[in-house]
């Protein structure tokens, strides 16, 4: 016992007489209040499950930045990572050149030991925080595509559909095809503008779809909706040319059909 207490107490002077070695027990407390807070970190990343739906998956996504951001700026363990490397290195530079006692060298290799766990549980926290992010992103880049994508439809459906047929002559005079011709002009700027509009989430579904396909297999069998708007995508991309189409050939009907009236009526 009494070379215990020499022990401990040569222990004790080192930590009093060295400023490096004092600062090893606190360094061990925050290493270890920084392994605690990336592990529950890791742990709420890695049991996450993507939510099916866009709004779910919006606010999951808030969440989880929210929680990113919150474990970066936690000051333990920025001070650790601006000081922590500097300050295990001073001991053990101290450690090479002095010899100290059985409990300090012990608890310095604990502090070694931890710093390398912190700087790999942090590595494993952004991967896991950057898998999720993705796939949240993900998933609501395509909710939101697809709402776009069901927008210009629904117009094409709807009001399209109803002004082509709408302003199709009824009868041959030059009064109603005139009126016809302008009314459908205005209506083809609109039909230009939806097609332009649906020319553009055409090709962001498409981005979208090699962005899949460049995904590692378990990744795409996480997103079976996938395939579902792939799908979707190209019965839209019909839709649009065959609607457009329409809208240019009725457009030139009108115009020819409104220039052979005027020629008769000279």
């Amino acid at each position: 016992r009494a070379i215990l207490f020499l022990g401990e107490k040569e222990a004790a002077l080192q930590l009093q007489t060295l400023p490096d070695v004092q600062k090893l027990d606190p360094f061990l407390a925050d290493l270890h209040q920084a392994s605690s807070l990336l592990q529950a970190s890791i742990e709420e990343f890695e049991k996450a499950d993507p939510p099916g739906g866009m709004q779910e998956a919006t606010r999951c996504l808030s969440k989880s930045k929210e929680l990113m951001e919150a474990v970066l700026r936690d000051p333990g363990l920025l001070g650790l990572q601006r000081e922590g490397g500097a300050t295990l290195a001073r001991l053990q530079h101290d450690a090479s050149r002095l010899d100290f006692s059985p409990d300090v060298r012990s608890h310095l290799a604990a502090a070694t030991a931890l710093y390398s766990l912190v700087d790999e549980q942090l590595h494993v926290l952004v991967t896991a925080s950057n898998s999720l992010l993705g796939k949240l992103e993900l998933r609501v880049r395509l909710g939101r595509l697809e709402a776009a994508i069901h927008q210009v439809s629904d117009w094409m459906e709807q009001e399209g559909r109803r002004c082509l047929q709408s302003l199709t002559p009824k009868d041959g005079s030059l009064e109603t095809v005139e009126k016809a011709h302008a009314e459908f002009e205005n209506f083809f700027l609109q039909a230009a503008a939806q097609y332009r509009r649906g020319l553009e989430l055409s090709k962001q579904a498409a981005q979208l779809g090699a962005t899949a396909r460049g995904a590692g297999e378990a990744e795409r069998a996480e997103f079976p909706e996938l395939a579902a708007f792939a799908s979707t995508q190209r019965a839209f991309q019909a839709e649009l040319t065959h609607f457009y189409m329409a809208a240019e050939r009725q457009r030139t009907d009108l115009e020819t059909l409104l220039h052979l009236h005027r020629f008769c009526k000279r």
